[in-house]
Formats: C-alpha cells, structure tokens, sequence
C-alpha cells in the first residue's frame, strides 16, 4: 500500500525532542519501550500500524484485517508497549518501561512548553 511512503517516524532521545520542541507548545508523539520519542505525521493510528506491522512482520494492507474492529489502539499499543502522547495526555501500556518512564518525566519538567501542565496518563 503506498500510505507506508507517507509515514515517517524519527525517534529522538527525549532530550533532542525537548530541544526540537522549544517554541512549538505542541506534542503529538509515539514513545517506544526504549525511551526514544517520535512526531507521528499522518495519524497516530497510522504509525501504531506502522509500528505493529514492523514488530509483527505484516504487510500494512493486511494489518487492518489482522486486528480487532473495537479497541484495535490498545491492542497495539499493549502489544508493541509504545506509548501514544498528546500535548494534554498520553495513553499507556499495561507496562511502562524505566526508559518510557524517564522520557515521560523528562518531558513533564519541560512542561508547558512541550506538554500541558495539567498532563494526564490513560492506561489502557
């Protein structure tokens, strides 16, 4: 499927986002369990895809027909443990890694130039 062309994920330390973040007060990102931290472009659904596709060995045009119709974003992110952050909350793995864990406070005292303030955790 030519959307896989579209999709781009660069992961950064949590430091070099930081960094790339100064002036945008935005966050829209995937952390992995070993800290590292992207800018998702396209959707976030598209890169958890992505992301399972790559870990799983499956195509991306048959990865839809492979995960539930309900609930697919949790399946993904507890199956790949990648969290899925917004500049207000970020939605979590039943298992958070100390690297995913140090990301996450890293960019809680960059608050609110990165994240809100106010930042919540989802688990899923």
């Amino acid at each position: 499927m030519e959307m896989l062309k579209y999709i781009s994920l660069n992961y950064l330390t949590p430091e070099q986002y930081v960094k790339q973040h100064e002036s945008i007060n935005y966050c829209e990102a995937l952390i992995r369990p070993n800290g590292t931290i992207s800018n998702v472009h396209t959707s976030h659904q598209n890169c958890l895809v992505k992301e399972w596709c790559d870990k799983n060995k499956v195509e991306y045009v048959n990865a839809y027909d492979m995960l539930p119709v309900n609930d697919f974003e949790e399946k993904i992110i507890n199956d790949t443990g990648i969290i899925q952050i917004w500049y207000d909350f970020c939605k979590v793995p039943k298992v958070i890694t100390p690297q995913q864990n140090k990301t996450l406070e890293i960019l809680k005292k960059n608050a609110p130039r990165v994240i809100a303030s106010n930042f919540k955790i989802v688990n899923c």
